[in-house]
C-alpha cells in the first residue's frame, strides 16, 4: 500500500493509484498534501492515523466514491475543499480539535446533518453565523433551516439536480452567484425581506419563474440582469395581484424591470430626473432618414420624449398629462403589443419614419442645426446627470437647471462648453479629466460649484465668483484647489497661502512647480504621483522623486522606474510608494527603521527590494500585492512582520526569515502561489514560538520551513 502513497517529510504528497478503493495511511504521517487524493473516483474507504494534524486543500475533492470517514482527534486543520464532491459521503464526525474548517470543505457532498462550534449542516445546507455557505448534499429542492438570514455567494453554485427553490422570509440577502450554473432551476420564490441580490441566477438557463413578495416597492435593475432574454421566456410575478411583467425573446438591451426608468443602463446616453436615455437610442435610430423620436413613459403617466435631428438631441420631460402626446404614438404603441404586455410599467417605442415634426407640442423647444466640426446643441429639462456622445467636441446647454456629479467625466474629446444661465449648480467631478476642455462659459446664476469639477481638464484662466482659475489652478479663498491643466509647469500665483490636500494627485504631466513664498501650508500628498524629481522648499523637500517631511519619505512624487530612498530617511510613511505601477526596484538606506503600512502596496512592477537591517518594522500590508517580487530577505533587525505585509506577491518564490522575528501577522503571506522555499534563521523550537496570525500562509506551496536543525511544519 505504502508504495502508491508519496510521502516527503512528513506530508502525504500524493497518491499515485487513482483507481484504489482502499487506502490505510501509515503512521508518522503529519498532514496530508494538497489535492493528495483529489479524483481518485473509486476509494471507499480511508484510515488517517492519529499522527496527521492536518488534512489540506482539496486533499479528498471528487472522491465520488468514499461514504464515510473517521478524523482523529489530532487533526486541527481541514482545508479549503477537503472533502467538495465526495457526493457519496454521507457520515462524517469532526473532533473538538479542529480549529478550523476552509470554506466548500464539504460542499456537494451527500450530508444531511452536522454539528460542530465552528460549521452547522442541516438539511444539506452548511452554516454559520445565520449564513448559508454551500449546499452539502444532492437534491432537487431545498429547505432552508429556521434563521437563515443570508445565503452566501455561491452557495448553491453548479447544483445542476435543484429545479426549484423556495427561500424563507427571514433572509435579508442573496449573494453574488449564489444560484449561478443551476441549470436545472425553473422556479424561484423571493420574498419580500430581501433587500439585496447580486448577480445570483447567472446561468440559470432554464429559469422561467421568478415570484416576489408582496411588499416589493422596487426591484432594482441588476437583480435579474444576468437572466438571458434572448433565448428563455422569462416572468416576473408580483403577488396580491400586483401585474405580470413578461418578456419574449426580447433583444438583451431592452430588458424590463419592476417600477425601474432603466433601459441598457450600461450604455446610456444621458440621464434626466429618473429617466435613463439610452444607447439604444442610436442603435434604434439608425438606418433612419433625418428625425426620429424614442419615448420613455413610467406608471404615473409622466413622459420622457427624446427628439433627434441629425446629430442633434433634445429631451423633454411634458409632465403628468401627456395623454395627448400618447394618442399621436397609439398606433405605433399597439405595434408593439405582443411584446409588451398590458399593464407594464414601461415601454420603449420608435416612430415610423417620416412622422411629421409638427406633432411635437407648442411649448417643446427644438435643437437648432448642429455643424459639421463635432458641435452639438443639447437641449432638456431638470437636471443634466450623465452624458457620452462620441465624437462631440463642442457643446452648447440650453433648458437645464443643474448639472449633476460625474456627467461629463472623463470625455477626452470635449474641448469648450457653454453653460446656460437657467444652470444654479454645476456637481461634484462634473467636467473632471475632460483633457482637451480648455472653455469653459459659468453663468452668474450658479451658486453651487462641487470638489473637483475643473480637475485634470486643460484650462488656463476662469473668473467666477465661486472659482478662480489662474496659471491652470483652481483656487478660492486663497487656497489650490486642484490642476486645471495639462502643463509640464506651473507657477502658483502670488497670495495663494495654501496648497490643498491631493491638489496636483496623480498630475503625471507636472514635471515642475514654483512656489510662492506667501504659502504657508501644503496639504497631504499635494503632489503624490506627479513627476516631479526633485524640489525645495521650507515645507516640503522632494529629493529622488521622494517628498520628504522630517526624514520621513511621505510619498512618491516620480514616474521612475527606479527609486533610491535619500539617505537620512528614517521612516517610509504609510501609503508612500502605494499603486505605483511602474516602479520596479527600490534602495532603502541602512538609515530607515521603519516601513509603514501599505508602502509598497500594489506596486505590481516591483521585482526587487533590499531591506536593510536598521529595519526593525515591516507594517500591515507593506508590499501586498507585489505581483513581480521574486525574493526576500528578511534582516535579522526585524521583530515583526505585520498583516497582509506580502499577501499576493504572486511571483515570490523564496523568502528568508530571520530568528529575531517573533510575530507574523494574519495572511501575512497568504497568496503567495510560487512560494516553494522557507528559510528560518532559528531552531525548530524557535519557529514553533513564533507566533502566526490565522491564515498566514495560505495557499503558499510550500509546507515544510528549513530551520537550522532540521525542518518543521509552515
Amino acid at each position: 500500500m505504502a508504495d502508491i502513497l508519496l510521502i516527503e517529510d512528513g506530508v502525504l504528497e500524493d497518491c499515485t493509484d487513482k483507481s484504489a478503493t482502499s487506502v490505510e495511511i501509515p503512521d508518522g504521517v503529519e498532514e496530508i498534501g494538497v489535492y493528495a487524493f483529489s479524483g481518485c473516483t473509486s476509494l471507499s474507504s480511508v484510515v488517517i492515523p492519529s499522527s496527521v494534524e492536518e488534512i489540506g486543500e482539496g486533499a479528498f475533492s471528487d472522491c465520488t466514491s468514499l461514504e464515510s470517514v473517521e478524523i482523529p482527534s489530532s487533526v486541527t486543520e481541514i482545508g479549503v475543499h477537503a472533502f467538495s464532491g465526495c457526493t457519496s459521503l454521507s457520515s462524517v464526525v469532526i473532533p473538538d480539535g479542529v480549529k478550523k474548517i476552509g470554506d466548500y470543505a464539504f460542499k456537494d457532498c451527500n450530508i444531511g446533518e452536522l454539528s460542530h462550534p465552528l460549521l452547522t449542516i442541516e438539511n444539506g445546507c452548511a452554516i454559520k453565523d445565520g449564513v448559508v455557505l454551500y449546499f452539502t448534499r444532492q437534491s432537487d429542492s431545498i429547505k432552508f433551516p429556521d434563521g437563515v438570514t443570508e445565503i452566501g455567494e455561491w452557495a448553491f453554485s453548479d447544483c445542476t439536480s435543484l429545479t426549484s427553490v423556495e427561500i424563507p422570509p427571514s433572509v435579508t440577502k442573496i449573494g453574488d452567484s449564489a444560484f449561478s450554473g443551476c441549470t436545472s432551476l425553473t422556479s424561484v420564490v423571493i420574498p419580500s425581506s430581501v433587500t439585496e441580490i447580486g448577480y445570483a441566477f447567472s446561468d440559470c438557463k432554464s429559469l422561467s419563474s421568478v415570484t416576489l413578495g408582496d411588499d416589493f416597492e422596487e426591484v432594482p435593475s441588476e437583480w435579474f440582469d444576468s437572466l438571458d432574454y434572448e433565448n428563455v421566456n422569462y416572468e416576473i410575478v408580483c403577488t396580491e395581484g400586483s401585474s405580470t411583467y413578461k418578456a419574449v425573446k426580447r433583444n438583451p438591451k431592452l430588458r424590463m424591470h419592476l417600477n425601474s426608468m432603466e433601459i441598457a443602463k450600461e450604455k446610456k446616453i444621458a440621464e434626466m430626473n429618473e429617466a435613463s436615455i439610452t444607447a439604444v437610442l442610436s442603435s434604434l435610430l439608425e438606418g433612419m432618414a433625418d428625425s426620429g423620436f424614442f419615448i420613455l413613459s413610467n406608471t404615473k403617466g409622466a413622459t420622457v420624449v427624446i427628439v433627434k435631428i441629425g446629430k442633434n438631441i433634445g429631451v423633454f420631460e411634458l409632465g403628468e398629462d401627456s395623454s395627448k402626446w400618447l394618442v399621436t404614438f397609439r398606433k405605433v404603441i399597439e405595434a408593439f403589443s405582443d411584446s409588451i404586455k398590458s399593464g407594464a410599467d414601461i415601454f420603449a417605442v420608435i416612430t415610423e419614419q417620416g412622422l411629421p415634426l409638427a406633432e411635437i407640442p407648442e411649448d417643446a423647444r427644438l435643437p437648432l442645426p448642429s455643424d459639421s466640426d463635432g458641435s452639438l446643441n443639447f437641449f432638456a429639462t431638470g437636471e443634466l446627470r450623465a452624458m457620452n456622445y462620441e465624437d462631440v467636441k463642442n457643446i452648447a446647454l440650453f433648458g437645464i437647471t443643474e448639472i449633476g456629479e460625474y456627467a461629463f467625466y472623463e470625455w477626452p474629446s470635449l474641448m469648450s462648453v457653454v453653460i446656460p444661465p437657467s444652470v444654479t449648480k454645476i456637481g461634484e467631478k462634473a467636467f473632471r479629466g475632460c483633457t482637451s476642455l480648455s472653455s469653459v462659459v459659468i453663468p452668474p446664476s450658479v451658486e453651487e460649484i462641487g470638489k473637483e469639477a475643473f480637475k485634470n481638464c486643460n484650462i488656463s484662466e476662469l473668473s467666477h465668483p465661486l472659482l478662480t482659475i489662474k496659471n491652470g489652478v483652481a483656487i478660492k479663498d486663497n487656497q489650490v484647489l486642484y490642476f486645471t491643466s495639462q502643463s509640464s509647469s506651473i507657477t502658483i500665483p502670488d497670495g495663494v497661502t495654501e496648497i490643498g490636500r491631493c491638489a496636483f494627485y496623480e498630475c503625471k504631466s507636472l514635471t515642475s512647480v514654483v512656489i510662492p513664498s506667501s504659502v504657508t501650508k501644503i496639504g497631504i500628498s499635494a503632489f503624490k504621483g506627479c513627476n516631479i524629481d526633485n524640489f525645495s522648499h521650507p515645507l516640503l523637500t522632494i529629493e529622488n522623486g521622494c517628498a520628504i517631511k522630517e526624514n520621513a519619505v511621505l510619498y512618491c512624487t516620480s514616474q521612475s522606474g527606479s527609486i533610491k530612498i535619500p539617505d537620512g530617511v528614517t521612516e517610509i510613511d504609510e501609503c508612500a510608494f502605494s499603486n505605483h505601477t511602474l516602479l520596479t526596484s527600490v534602495e532603502i538606506p541602512p538609515s530607515v527603521t521603519k516601513i509603514g503600512g501599505y508602502a509598497f502596496s500594489c506596486c505590481e512592477s516591483l521585482s526587487y527590494v533590499k531591506i536593510p537591517n536598521s529595519v526593525t518594522q515591516i507594517g500591515d500590508f507593506a508590499f501586498t500585492n507585489c505581483s513581480k517580487l521574486l525574493s526576500l530577505e528578511i534582516p535579522d533587525s526585524v521583530i515583526e512582520i505585520g498583516e497582509d505585509a506580502f499577501y499576493g506577491c504572486q511571483s515570490l518564490a523564496s523568502v528568508v526569515i530571520p530568528s529575531s522575528v517573533e510575530k507574523i501577522g494574519e495572511t501575512a503571506f497568504a497568496g503567495c502561489e510560487s512560494l516553494s522555499s522557507v528559510e528560518f534563521g532559528g531552531t525548530v523550537a524557535q519557529w514553533k514560538a513564533v507566533e502566526k496570525g490565522e491564515d498566514w500562509n495560505r495557499g503558499v506551496p510550500a509546507k515544510r520551513v528549513k530551520c537550522s536543525d532540521g525542518k518543521a511544519r509552515l
